[in-house]
């Protein structure tokens, strides 16, 4: 058996995700796909009421729906377990450790991107083969609303596995097969919370060892047992151990120094606000569905938060209006709202409007002011932000 598993942990401002998986190419003779999961015809997470879940059997080439304009297609969801076979009815089983959403097709997703009609296919010799942990619905952005918000891939940490075995009629029924309990612990899942605790998940059943010096975790090693502070950053691995199973994976998490959020919901004042109630008060509330828009598209143009007392602020971040714009600006810092010292400098050329992070020596300051010196030259660009945050201690 080959035990395969995944983990993602998203870091910083990460947009939703497409898919999560993974995907491997098998030789073409291994044209017939058996699922139990919901079928027989495509599905997906927001289009799958209407598929049973069922024992289901059909040819790799039949699989795909052809649609006048290629695109993704043939995915099951809630699979538990699948075999691709060739004609003696030999190939591979493939056991989800939990449920997979998989499909199986003579083309990949890119092959179905690049063709702008159905007569454009060609198809690849090959079986690709797609396991994945979840896809976005599909929503109805062509033509009304896009993806329900429960159905939207959010960026969050999570783990899935799934077990490769070859398959022959002679072992038996696959049912029976993906049924076996395989004799292996499986991994832990490392996260820090916003308050700079970490906490290590795992199945029930075994326990976890930890190192905090970026060494391999025995079974001699720190045991976890619940949530604890990690605020000065680094590594952190981690290994389930279980009476009678195998040591599972190592899992790995880097962290850097943890620094507060100080500015959240604190004072905030602008140098101007368009007439349509974008308050200075939308910048920093957390809320990145709200803004601060200034009145007009000249410039310069500014934003402050008074943090009520003196901070150690380390870094800033910015979540732009328009990531696919210019600005340059400044970042400033006072004592007294009077004297400011420069801490990032960012007026020589236009900046990408993407989600900017911001670091600097460590400076004692109460207030924050971000001023916009020159916008890209587009008369429908103001200076505008969803969010400013400090972060310090």
């Amino acid at each position: 058996d080959i035990v395969v598993e995944a983990s993602m942990e998203p870091v910083g401002n990460v947009p939703e995700l497409v898919r999560f998986g993974m995907q491997m190419a098998l030789p073409g003779k291994y044209s017939t796909m058996t699922w139990l999961g919901r079928g027989p015809h495509e599905n997906y997470w927001d289009r799958n009421s209407g598929a049973a879940v069922g024992l289901y059997s059909g040819s790799v080439e039949d699989l795909l729906h052809v649609y006048t304009r290629p695109q993704e297609s043939s995915n099951r969801t809630d699979v538990r377990w699948l075999t691709l076979t060739d004609k003696s009815g030999g190939g591979l089983l493939v056991v989800a450790d939990k449920t997979l959403a998989t499909a199986a097709l003579h083309f990949t997703a890119e092959d179905l991107s690049r063709a702008k009609h159905i007569n454009e296919l060609t198809p690849r010799p090959e079986t690709i083969l797609c396991l994945d942990y979840a896809q976005c619905g599909l929503g109805n952005g062509s033509c009304g609303p896009g993806v329900l918000d429960k159905y939207a891939l959010r960026p969050r940490p999570c783990q899935y596995g799934f077990c490769l075995q070859p398959y022959s009629p002679a072992d038996g029924d696959p049912q029976a097969l993906a049924d076996r309990v395989l004799p292996l612990a499986g991994a832990p899942q490392i996260n820090r919370d916003a308050e700079g605790r970490v906490g290590i998940t795992a199945p029930d059943g075994v326990a976890v060892r930890y190192t905090l010096d970026g060494t391999e975790p025995t079974s001699q090693s720190t045991l976890y047992t619940g949530p604890f502070a990690f605020l000065a950053g680094g590594i952190i691995k981690a290994r389930s151990y279980g009476q009678g199973l195998l040591p599972g994976r190592t899992a790995e998490a880097t962290f850097p120094r943890h620094l507060w959020e100080l500015s959240r919901g604190k004072p905030a004042s602008a140098s101007s606000v368009e007439n349509e109630g974008r308050a200075p008060a939308a910048g920093n509330d957390g809320v990145t569905a709200t803004r601060w828009c200034a009145a007009g598209g000249s410039v310069p143009q500014w934003w402050q938060v008074d943090l009520e007392q003196p901070r150690e602020i380390s870094a800033c971040d910015i979540l732009w209006e328009f990531d696919d714009r210019g600005y340059c600006y400044r970042i400033e810092g006072s004592l007294d709202g009077k004297q400011w010292t420069k801490l990032v400098d960012r007026e020589a050329r236009p900046q990408s409007g993407e989600t900017q992070r911001h670091e600097f020596a460590t400076t004692k300051a109460r207030y924050l002011r971000l001023t916009v010196t020159k916008l890209q030259e587009d008369p429908l660009t103001w200076a505008s932000l969803y969010e400013f945050r400090a972060l310090g201690q």
